[in-house]
């Protein structure tokens, strides 16, 4: 989806104006648009991604692209074809340049090889710039249709296109320290610089607009026109409604797919994975967690939690890994690279929270890089998955929550809450408390002792 709309947001504003520039033209040879247009898109994406991302080169990008951007508006008065293909090797390259900048296209594939991701990227391309080249087409034959909207269209389309360069020209003379560095002038900087992030809702509307002045203008006479006696004024009355009538209702499709996929992008498909909700699990009789086998039936992510004697909060997360067969895994919701931000599950796949890897299913429950940190000791017995309560504290050293819990001094046995605690101290992975700076010293000399006693009266939380 981010191809998708990396193609549409960059390269909209030439197919519109490229559009416009041919509804004054004569026809061209499809072959060498063609041509042109691979070139030129090689060419651009080339120079994007070798020309370094500096201010000088962002300053000097930009306002050729303002300069480009007046002559191409000036030479609309000529109706040579050839300046048409010029203009159309010209912008296509430069929404190439600014495509070839963004760092994002290493994500393209991650492998040498053709594999689902190539394929779906490169599809999600290919069906960018077709729908490009359908919504540049319809726009000239509605311009044909209504030849005084080039021109204010023309004017729009490019004054929309200013605004955003102008902003990265101000941007670039502000870390130049050509000019000063103002609220006025960072405020401006700032809205100009955002429109650009608009642009992709503006360019269609704007053609939505159109449409409709096709339907009012063309579409509407042209049927009234169809109820002529005539048989032959009749058949040609009607083939011209029908022209008109499937050129509106195929520009509203393409400006609807064009709008739904940027909506979908800005507001789901770019959106970070969100955490599922945890279940809170506490000890059985036995010491241990019983879970129903059933609970991962769905293949889906099931987060959990277990909160120790000392208030540290230990998630863990079951999954089954194979949709055809039962192979169930326990990990705990934490790895060793990123931290307890957590995983949540996407589109068939564990995404890490903090660095956004993907993990295949499969692979969950093996350690190394930035699978989530396996837990040890637990067991599918029947239907239920039992984990032991020293397989969750275990993990106990991988999260960092803390929840406020009554706790007891292990010296003298008085209870107070975590948090009125005057000293706490850390031994066999667990957290002990203490009422006063005595008892915590005499507790560090001898852990041992305590730590047996407290064993053999300790009680989980809910067990």
């Amino acid at each position: 989806m981010y191809f998708l709309t990396s193609v549409l947001g960059l390269f909209l504003p030439a197919a519109l104006l490229l559009g416009l520039s041919w509804a004054g033209r004569p026809a061209a040879s499809p072959r060498r648009l063609l041509g042109i247009s691979l070139l030129f898109a090689v060419v651009g994406v080339v120079l994007g991604r070798a020309l370094p991302t500096n201010p000088t080169t962002l300053l000097y990008a930009s306002l050729a692209q303002i300069l480009l951007l007046l002559f191409f508006l000036a030479s609309q008065k000529l109706a040579s074809t050839w300046i048409g293909y010029l203009w159309q090797g010209i912008l296509i390259g430069a929404g190439a340049f600014r495509w070839g900048q963004d760092r994002n296209l290493n994500a393209f594939t991650a492998t040498g090889i053709i594999n689902t991701d190539l394929l779906v990227n490169l599809t999600a391309v290919v069906f960018g710039f077709g729908l490009l080249t359908i919504l540049a087409l319809q726009v000239a034959a509605i311009c044909r249709l209504q030849p005084r909207l080039r021109w204010p269209l023309l004017a729009a389309f490019t004054a929309l296109l200013l605004v955003p360069l102008i902003g990265d020209s101000a941007l670039a003379l502000i870390k130049l320290k050509a000019i000063n560095l103002t609220t006025s002038h960072l405020s401006f900087t700032a809205r100009a610089t955002d429109f650009a992030t608009r642009l992709p809702y503006i360019y269609p509307l704007v053609f939505m607009h159109l449409v409709f002045w096709l339907v009012w203008k063309v579409v509407i006479p042209r049927r009234a026109a169809c109820r002529v006696e005539d048989p032959i004024l009749r058949r040609k009355a009607l083939a011209d409604y029908r022209y008109a009538f499937r050129l509106a209702a195929g520009s509203l499709v393409v400006v609807a797919v064009a709008l739904a996929s940027q909506w979908y992008w800005d507001s789901v498909a770019s959106q970070p994975p969100k955490l599922s909700q945890t279940t809170r699990l506490t000890l059985a009789e036995d010491g241990q967690i019983h879970l129903p086998l059933s609970t991962f039936a769905d293949n889906d992510l099931h987060r959990f939690d277990w909160v120790a004697e000392d208030g540290k909060v230990v998630r863990f997360f079951a999954l089954n890994r194979y949709n055809d067969r039962q192979s169930v895994t326990t990990v705990f919701d934490s790895c060793m690279l990123c931290g307890d931000k957590g995983y949540a599950l996407r589109e068939g796949q564990v995404v890490c929270i903090a660095c956004g890897v993907r993990l295949f299913l499969p692979s969950v429950g093996t350690p190394g890089g930035c699978n989530p940190i396996p837990m040890s000791g637990w067991k599918v017995v029947g239907d239920e998955l039992i984990i032991p309560k020293d397989s969750i504290e275990a993990g106990m050293k991988y999260f960092t929550t803390v929840e406020e819990q009554q706790v007891t001094d292990p010296v003298n046995g008085e209870k107070m809450l975590s948090s009125n605690a005057r000293r706490s101290y850390e031994f066999g992975a667990k957290t002990y408390f203490f009422s006063n700076e005595k008892n915590y010293e005499t507790f560090v000399a001898t852990p041992e002792k305590y730590v047996k006693k407290t064993k053999t009266k300790s009680c989980c939380p809910g067990s």
